[in-house]
């Protein structure tokens, strides 16, 4: 549903996004503990794949639970709330980036964490005052420790991976990607078609480029991949302008090409919708230049 209201993007739409996903995500965590998917225990943690516990994190998890985090972050950012809507639409925000880093994908929860904290920075800065102090709080109560961290959450310890050069395998890929271009000049200039990757190493067709920026070269050639990159970059700012942060499509599509950067496919779902989505805004942008900032942002400032 996020992908189609990427294509009818409006106040109805943005607005029964917002009820609605919500509650499916809470009905998930109900469903998750009533299963026994999601073990409260100390640390709490996921089964990532049913019957099997040597699965050690999952990407579905960690992006459905961000994905949840910014819809709950788009209720605190509405113009018409109040200090308890607000407050409870934060508390939403606390519990599902909780989940979203339980599920211990690297990059689908740093991208959503960084939008999250900047959006909040400049809108909304008195609840990073407060999720400072209460984490603070916290450690101090638990007399946690940095080594207690590392050990009981699995997103410390791979992201520390990160320091001695394991980016599970996305750097191998890149470098992959790179070559392939060097080597076949004609995919550089003209692209090569869906799949060439794979067909050029004799992959099986899910290892990808892993990037859809990468792989929009070598599929269309950098001409026309620039030109898309040019309008997508436009697109973002004039919906950015017309919606504003409170916009949940606006903010699900900047989380969505953001994650491109790692493990984005050119046929996903939603990134064939999202980059339809921005790259139509960017053209429009040159034919009605003439756009009214959100009524949400103005509110803002007002206030």
């Amino acid at each position: 549903c996020l992908s189609i209201g990427s294509i009818m993007n409006n106040d109805d739409t943005d607005s029964f996004l917002r009820k609605h996903l919500i509650l499916y995500f809470l009905f998930i965590i109900a469903l998750n503990l009533y299963q026994g998917g999601l073990v409260i225990d100390n640390p709490p943690r996921f089964l990532y794949e049913y019957g099997d516990e040597t699965v050690t994190y999952s990407q579905g998890i960690t992006s459905l639970f961000m994905i949840a985090a910014l819809s709950s972050m788009t209720l605190m950012l509405q113009r018409d709330n109040n200090l308890f809507k607000e407050a409870v639409s934060f508390f939403l925000v606390l519990v599902f980036i909780s989940l979203s880093f339980l599920g211990a994908a690297r990059g689908d929860f740093v991208f959503g964490f960084i939008i999250i904290f900047f959006v909040l920075l400049f809108r909304k800065f008195k609840y990073i005052i407060v999720a400072g102090l209460f984490l603070c709080g916290m450690f101090m109560f638990l007399n946690l420790s940095i080594d207690d961290l590392m050990d009981s959450f699995l997103l410390f310890r791979r992201l520390e991976l990160v320091t001695t050069g394991d980016f599970g395998l996305r750097d191998v890929l890149t470098q992959q990607s790179l070559m392939l271009i060097y080597e076949s000049p004609g995919c550089l200039l003209f692209g090569c078609g869906f799949g060439y990757f794979q067909k050029f190493y004799g992959y099986e067709y899910g290892m990808y480029p892993h990037n859809i920026y990468l792989e929009f070269i070598i599929t269309f050639g950098l001409p026309i991949a620039l030109v898309t990159m040019l309008l997508l970059v436009i697109g973002i700012k004039r919906v950015i302008k017309i919606n504003g942060f409170s916009n949940l499509i606006t903010i699900i599509g900047l989380y969505v090409i953001m994650i491109g950067l790692k493990s984005g496919s050119l046929i996903g779902f939603m990134t064939v919708g999202y980059l339809a989505y921005f790259t139509t805004n960017g053209v429009l942008s040159f034919v009605d230049p003439h756009i009214q900032p959100s009524r949400s942002d103005v509110a803002m400032k007002l206030d």
